[in-house]
């Protein structure tokens, strides 16, 4: 059931619209008379992607917002012991690590993809339970992107998806798999199929029309 400010939101939108469009599929719970359509963007406004430094050291990337969105305490136990352990090995990156307590964007979006360029995985979130811009904005950089995805919304995976997944138990294993078995992914024909905005022109067109 939604919450009260969600209904505000709901009622709000429906004032203006006929359908409404979510993102990610743990929405439908919530409004199950959406439109679920999946994030996308259009690649030639990225920056321009480079090859990825030979490993070692695996570089690691994790930018967190809201704890609640992101389980930020769960992902610093697993990159803190990691790097204990792994030394060397690893290069760690998580702005705004001194002030983890507090909800708050630590980077620009611009900054952010421009270290996705030099990064080799990037964690995105561990409860949520799905992917959201900026696991397609890794992936479009060449990035590994690690996230939890809620068995219930599987069925919503597009095939073959590259995106590795854990949860806050299995995180640490999958990230000491990673630096042992690194592979460069090239994720750009996936994208541009299942996440380019030209793939979706034909069914935002009908939406808009029907």
């Amino acid at each position: 059931m939604p919450l009260p400010y969600q209904k505000a939101l709901i009622q709000d939108a429906l004032d203006y619209a006929n359908t409404i469009l979510v993102s990610t599929p743990d929405l439908l719970d919530i409004i199950p008379t959406a439109t679920y359509l999946p994030v996308f963007l259009k690649w030639e406004h990225l920056p321009e992607r480079t090859p990825k430094a030979p490993c070692p050291p695996l570089k690691i990337l994790f930018s967190p917002s809201g704890t609640r969105t992101k389980g930020n305490q769960y992902i610093y136990h697993a990159l803190d012991r990691l790097h204990k352990e792994y030394g060397d090995k690893v290069e760690i990156y998580t702005p705004g690590y001194e002030n983890k307590e507090h909800f708050q964007y630590s980077t620009t979006r611009y900054d952010l993809l421009k270290k996705m360029n030099e990064y080799h995985i990037v964690i995105d979130q561990m409860l949520i339970g799905w992917y959201g811009l900026k696991t397609v904005e890794a992936l479009a950089m060449g990035c590994t992107v690690i996230c939890y995805i809620d068995t219930q919304y599987k069925p919503f995976l597009f095939p073959n998806s590259p995106v590795c997944y854990a949860d806050i138990h299995s995180l640490y294993d999958t990230l000491v798999e990673q630096i042992a078995n690194y592979r460069p992914l090239d994720t750009s024909t996936w994208i541009q199929k299942y996440h380019h905005i030209d793939a979706y022109h034909q069914k935002l067109k009908q939406l808009w029309i029907g």
